[in-house]
C-alpha cells in the first residue's frame, strides 16, 4: 500500500509546499523529462560530469567491456560500454559544446576498444562536438587508442604515452604434466579447438593461428592511429613497437598535440566555447576529477 508523506511541520508550512509544487508542476515535469541526454545518463548511473558546457568523461583504470563488480573492486576496472554511453549522451545533448576525456589508464581488452574509439570520432564528425583528450599520468595501449581519436590530445609533461600494440599470453604446460605422469586426454573437433588446454603441447600451427588474430587486431589499432594522427610509413612504424614515451617526447613523435596541465586544457575549452573562465569553475572541474581519483584509489584498496 502506498502511503502519503508524513509531516512533522505546521499546517501552514505544509500548505506552502503543496501549493508550490502544484503551481510549478509543469515546469518540474519538464525539468525532469526534458533535462537532456546527459541528465538521463546520470539517472541511469553512467559516470559523466559537466563543467559549464563541457562534459568531463573519465577513461581510467583497467578498461574492460563489461567488468563485473569483482573486477571493478580488484583491478579498478572501468567499462568501455558505459564510457561509450556517456560520450554518446554528451554528443546528443544540446547543452554540451565540448567533450573532455580524462585519461589515466594502462589500457585493457581489445574487445570494446574499437567501438569506443569510433564513438569518440562520431562525437566530433557526426555531432560536431569538440573532443579533447587529456592524458593525466598514463595513456597506454587501448587507452591511447581511444584518446588518439579525439580532435586534440594533450598530456602532462611526465605522463607516459604509447605502448601501442596487441598481445596475448599462453603457456605450454606439457613438459610439467609429463614429468608428473599426467596425460591430458583431449576430445575435440579440430586442431585449434583445444589449443592451449592445460598439459597439451602448443604446436607451431596453433601459434601461427593466434598470431594471425593478434596481427589483425594490431592492423586495426595502427589504422585508427594513422587516420587520426596523420602518422604513416616509417613514422607510424617507429611508434608501434610497444614503447612508452614521456609527454614531452610524445609531442615530437606526433602522438599528442602538446604538454600542459589539466587546468590549462579546461581553460582552453572554456575559452573556445565562449564560456566565462573563472577560478570557481576551474576549481570545480579539478575537484570533480580529484574525487574520481579518490574513488578509483578506494576501489583498488578495497580489492
Amino acid at each position: 500500500m502506498l502511503l502519503p508523506p508524513h509531516w512533522a511541520a505546521t499546517e501552514h508550512a505544509v500548505n506552502d509546499v503543496v501549493q508550490c509544487i502544484d503551481s510549478n508542476r509543469h515546469q518540474l515535469l519538464d525539468a525532469y523529462y526534458e533535462a537532456g541526454p546527459v541528465d538521463d545518463a546520470r539517472r541511469a548511473g553512467i559516470e559523466i560530469e559537466t563543467v559549464g558546457r563541457i562534459a568531463v568523461i573519465p577513461v581510467t583504470g583497467l578498461l574492460m567491456k563489461r567488468p563485473t563488480s569483482f573486477e571493478r573492486r580488484l583491478f579498478g576496472a572501468s567499462s568501455t560500454s558505459m564510457t561509450g554511453a556517456a560520450i554518446q549522451s554528451a554528443a546528443l545533448d544540446k547543452g554540451i559544446d565540448s567533450i573532455l576525456l580524462w585519461v589515466d589508464s594502462p589500457g585493457g581488452t581489445v574487445d570494446g576498444t574499437a567501438e569506443l574509439a569510433d564513438t569518440v570520432v562520431a562525437a566530433s564528425k557526426k555531432y560536431k562536438k569538440r573532443t579533447v583528450a587529456h592524458i593525466d599520468g598514463l595513456g597506454a595501449s587501448a587507452a591511447y587508442w581511444i584518446a588518439s581519436q579525439a580532435q586534440e590530445v594533450y598530456a602532462t609533461r611526465m605522463s607516459q604515452v604509447g605502448s601501442i600494440g596487441v598481445r596475448m599470453m599462453a603457456y605450454d604446460w606439457s613438459r610439467m604434466f609429463e614429468n608428473e605422469g599426467i596425460t591430458p586426454v583431449v576430445v575435440d573437433t579440430g586442431q585449434h579447438k583445444s589449443a592451449g588446454a592445460p598439459g597439451t603441447k602448443i604446436t607451431d600451427t596453433q601459434r601461427a593461428e593466434w598470431q594471425r588474430v593478434v596481427d589483425g587486431m594490431f592492423e586495426q589499432f595502427k589504422g585508427a592511429i594513422s587516420s587520426a594522427r596523420g602518422l604513416k610509413g616509417k613514422r607510424l612504424d617507429a611508434v608501434t613497437e610497444g614503447q612508452v614515451w614521456l609527454g614531452t617526447e610524445a609531442v615530437d613523435l606526433g602522438l599528442i598535440d602538446g604538454t600542459q596541465s589539466l587546468d590549462a586544457t579546461l581553460a582552453d575549452l572554456h575559452k573556445k566555447a565562449n564560456n566565462t573562465t573563472n577560478t570557481r569553475t576551474r576549481y570545480r572541474a579539478q575537484l570533480t576529477l580529484q574525487n574520481q581519483r579518490l574513488a578509483l584509489l578506494g576501489a583498488n584498496m578495497e580489492g
